[in-house]
């Protein structure tokens, strides 16, 4: 994420590959390239890209803003978003892609020599509904079409998570996308004492949430009906509000003043009112004072 490319031979922003490789559950965001390849170059003679995510890219020549290809080359379960210039693939060789979204590009969705046209091969271009693409926020939100549209035979072997370590596949159905919508608590913002951050929290819609920081982390952690506690006691908790009907809560929080750089501070969430079987914990999510 963020990176650039910006030599006179700057290719692929975010990466630049040779071999025979498979790439997945990687996200490119916000990459500039000089040349071709906002986001990623792949001069490999035969390369996969599963299940990952292109978006707001750019390459200032305007070649493959998404991805820029030479040899062979197959997409598939991904999304390409919202590239500022060009086409969205484009290179020499051939490509296959299915079962992607491509949507929002400034040079068009389906420009260049893309076996796989939009409604074919299961490919859409529709917005992909992240939670905030400005913000880098490439979240599924529950509404995204790229939610149980992929193709479940396309995940790599041995691939069991996404970008962040949800279950690759958490509904029966592969999502599209380095993501995969599942219960998640993470935050946006830097944590500095007296700053404003976002804790931001994915799970069922209308489900109340209770946010909780531990003393410490239990290791091994403390098995209970709702999932494994991963916060030492003693534990502060408190409930920040109900998970939204696009599948996601935003609660803006001030850093303490007396947290001091260098330390950390673990928190988990619980989704779901306590005393309900069907409620569960989150991932385990660890603030660092910077």
């Amino acid at each position: 994420m963020n990176n650039a490319a910006d030599s006179l031979r700057g290719y692929g922003g975010g990466i630049n590959i040779y071999g025979n490789v498979i790439v997945s559950s990687c996200v490119f965001y916000d990459c500039t390239a000089n040349l071709g390849g906002g986001g990623c170059v792949s001069k490999a003679s035969t390369a996969t890209f599963a299940n990952c995510t292109f978006a707001g890219n750019q390459a200032n020549d305007g070649a493959g803003i998404g991805l820029y290809y030479a040899g062979s080359v197959t997409l598939v379960n991904s999304i390409i978003a919202f590239s500022d210039q060009g086409d969205a693939v484009s290179g020499n060789g051939t490509v296959n892609v299915s079962n992607t979204d491509v949507f929002g590009n400034a040079g068009g969705d389906w420009v260049g020599p893309i076996a796989g046209q939009q409604g074919l091969n299961g490919n859409i271009s529709a917005d992909p509904l992240f939670v905030d693409a400005a913000l880098g926020d490439l979240h599924l939100t529950l509404s995204s079409l790229c939610c149980e549209a992929g193709d479940n035979a396309s995940v790599p072997p041995g691939v069991t998570e996404d970008f962040e370590g949800d279950p690759r596949i958490a509904s029966g159905t592969v999502d599209m996308g380095a993501d995969e919508f599942h219960d998640h608590l993470y935050h946006l913002g830097n944590v500095v004492p007296g700053g404003l951050i976002h804790f931001r929290v994915i799970g069922t819609p209308t489900a109340p949430v209770t946010l909780a920081r531990g003393s410490g982390m239990q290791d091994p952690p403390q098995n209970t009906p709702y999932g494994d506690l991963l916060l030492a006691w003693p534990i502060r908790s408190a409930t920040i509000g109900a998970i939204g009907a696009d599948g996601y809560l935003i609660f803006p929080w001030t850093v303490f003043s007396s947290w001091q750089p260098g330390e950390d501070h673990p928190f988990q969430a619980l989704i779901g009112p306590l005393g309900n079987p069907a409620s569960r914990l989150t991932n385990l999510m660890v603030l660092i004072v910077e």
